[in-house]
């Protein structure tokens, strides 16, 4: 019979072999997969924290398949198409930049390259990028409320699944439901009365319109399902019915006296984080 000192030593070797083996394994599988992502301290004096890893928000979709065919047909509807015209004739006013451009520089996953390209008008080139870029995209107008209270009436893919909706049940929240304590719902009611007191007084070049993300950086909004989210780098900027871009300085004075108010607003966001 082997000595019980021997049967100890073998089993101790056993152990960290099983050890070593399971580490390799979790090393070398594309499953694996960090639990933190990186450590994160507050300050100097505070105590670091591990901020739990996971992916930034994005569209759902395939983005490999270069056809619209599963592209929810409300993307290319006439009264999206419509909308969508007029958020980017105010986005080249406000920011003095094509939205399109825009898009197809910041998105960081590839685009429906080829159903871009066979889109037969460039309106409709524009729609297919804004609803399938990663970038959360979103817009709410004040028509659809006697008291000017905003309705969302656009979420692209990105931020209808990194904000837990369907597109029926989006488009007629109050885009205050985003946010979910009084003091959030001031800090946001602030920000998009900002945006529309400029009221698109100057055309802006490249370095303006990065002063003016980092002003709206870091904000905490909710998901459907309670859940914190950190949106990063937003750009915000008021819509627009009925104006031209031929001669931008009629439009700025009729926005500055009054009489061309703001029919929405519209927002992309940079990056997106889970907070819990």
């Amino acid at each position: 019979m082997m000595p019980a000192h021997y049967i100890c030593y073998w089993c101790l070797i056993l152990l960290i072999a099983s050890r070593t083996i399971t580490s390799a394994l979790v090393i070398t599988s594309p499953f694996a997969r960090p639990i933190f992502s990186s450590v994160h301290c507050d300050s100097d004096s505070s105590p670091c924290r591990r901020r739990w890893n996971r992916p930034p928000l994005s569209a759902s979709t395939n983005s490999n398949d270069n056809s619209i065919d599963d592209l929810p047909s409300h993307y290319t509807s006439q009264p999206v198409l419509s909308w969508l015209s007029k958020m980017a004739t105010s986005y080249k006013l406000e920011r003095g930049e094509e939205l399109l451009d825009v898009i197809l520089r910041e998105s960081s996953s590839e685009l429906r390259t080829l159903a871009l390209e066979a889109a037969t008008t460039p309106l409709l080139r524009l729609a297919i990028a804004c609803a399938t870029t990663n970038l959360p995209m979103a817009s709410h107008d004040f028509l659809r409320d006697p008291n000017r209270i905003a309705i969302y009436n656009y979420g692209n893919l990105a931020f209808l699944h990194g904000f837990g909706y369907e597109w029926e049940e989006f488009i007629q929240l109050p885009s205050s439901k985003c946010v979910e304590t009084p003091g959030e719902v001031e800090e946001r009611q602030r920000l998009l009365d900002a945006v529309l007191l400029k009221q698109a007084n100057t055309m802006v070049n490249s370095d303006n319109c990065d002063d003016e993300a980092s002003k709206y950086d870091n904000l905490i909004r909710v998901r459907k399902d309670g859940r914190k989210i950190l949106l990063k780098g937003v750009n915000l900027w008021n819509v627009y019915d009925d104006i031209s871009l031929d001669n931008t300085d009629i439009v700025r004075a009729r926005i500055k006296s009054g009489e061309l108010k703001a029919i929405g607003q519209a927002v992309w966001i940079r990056y997106v984080e889970y907070l819990d």
